[in-house]
């Protein structure tokens, strides 16, 4: 989890898509918040394929001032374990 949180905060303003980037920087200039989601389905534990997906989310949630959501998807819920919902928060 150290090595996460380690990446998130390395995260740079150059590392966000340029269209991304441009779409946020005209929010903000309209007075809208950047609001981004993280929606971890709760049938596994997170790997490193997730990193990506928080940094980026995280990482421009931050650099604008905006919010992060951490939204579970329940879109399969005969394999969902409460063990795993408590390693994502976690």
């Amino acid at each position: 989890m150290l090595s996460l949180l380690l990446l998130i905060s390395m995260f740079k303003l150059s590392d966000i898509p340029k269209d991304i980037k441009k779409h946020a920087e005209e929010c903000i200039k309209n007075n809208k918040t950047i609001i981004t989601r993280f929606p971890p389905e709760p049938s596994g534990h997170l790997h490193i394929g997730h990193v990506k997906a928080i940094c980026v989310n995280n990482g421009l949630a931050k650099l604008f001032n905006g919010k992060i959501n951490l939204r579970f998807d329940d879109t399969n819920p005969l394999n969902e374990k409460m063990e795993y919902e408590t390693s994502i928060i976690s």
